[in-house]
């Protein structure tokens, strides 16, 4: 089995002082989500070169990454929100440049169907291990550091990433870099394939897999689950124009599955730091 550090993020603050962001209880939270059906039992530590997840248990993230000591990591501010304090749930609080379902042509939304059945997971029975807390805790570390640059949505758009959403599931709307879907690298803090911003604000980054075939690489056993989702009308590649529980689409669109994603919250978030958006 990979030996992964243990994490500095999980000691408890100090008294009085302000309280990190993703405490250990918070990712404790996350033992109650589900894991992906199709996650791969390949064990990826952040941080281990990057291969396809059926071939080592060694697969993951590339060179370049950031300690995952938080510590020596995330500024004060911006993202990095107190988690005594609230997360507002609405959809008010700013824009976005990309277009709305109805604003895209054909692009309409034809049914929203009840939360549950078209996230792609089934529950996880694995046992919790004290590695499992160490890597989801190094995994927030990793992407909190890696994700200061992109406090702003100006830095997304300077650095390739294309919003591709409107924001639905009751989150903010997703950005995706093309250049990163594709590449073989799975789990890099520095090559996120797509982020979620509330407006301006960044909120959420998430990790992709390459192709819905693909199962999620095991990175905190039951604490990091992926998930896709198979109700999404997707055109051009990558624009999601509609959400349908009957599999039709508007003209120019197809419903298909989307590869396996992992988020990681940002900002205190219903579910814990690793949950998924409900379409």
């Amino acid at each position: 089995m990979t030996h992964r550090p243990a994490s500095a993020h999980t000691q408890r603050p100090a008294a009085g002082g302000r309280r990190r962001p993703f405490a250990l209880a918070a990712i404790a939270a996350a033992i109650l989500l589900p894991a992906s059906c199709g996650q791969s039992t390949a064990r990826v530590e952040v941080g281990a070169p990057a291969q396809t997840p059926a071939t080592s248990a060694e697969s993951g993230h590339t060179d370049g990454h950031t300690d995952g000591n938080m510590d020596g990591g995330h500024a004060d501010g911006g993202m990095n929100g107190d988690m005594d304090g609230g997360h507002d749930g609405g959809m008010d609080g700013g824009h976005t440049d990309g277009p709305g379902f109805t604003e895209v042509p054909g692009g309409i939304l034809l049914d929203q169907p009840d939360h549950g059945d078209h996230h792609g997971q089934d529950p996880c029975s694995a046992p919790v291990t004290p590695e499992d807390y160490e890597a989801a805790d190094r995994l927030i570390a990793d992407t909190v550091a890696a994700m200061k640059h992109f406090e702003h949505v100006d830095a997304a758009k300077a650095a390739g990433y294309v919003q591709i959403a409107p924001p639905f599931g009751g989150e903010g709307a997703h950005w995706l870099n093309p250049a990163y879907m594709g590449d073989g690298q799975f789990v890099n803090p520095n090559r996120v394939e797509s982020l979620v911003y509330r407006g301006d604000t960044l909120e959420a980054a998430m990790y992709m897999m390459d192709d819905a075939d693909q199962p999620g690489v095991d990175v905190g056993g039951c604490l990091t689950p992926w998930h896709l989702h198979d109700n999404l009308c997707i055109a051009d590649g990558f624009q999601i124009v509609g959400i349908t529980s009957t599999g039709d689409c508007p003209t120019g669109s197809t419903n298909e599955p989307t590869p396996r994603m992992l988020h990681v919250w940002l900002v205190p978030h219903e579910g814990g730091p690793f949950a998924g958006i409900f379409t």
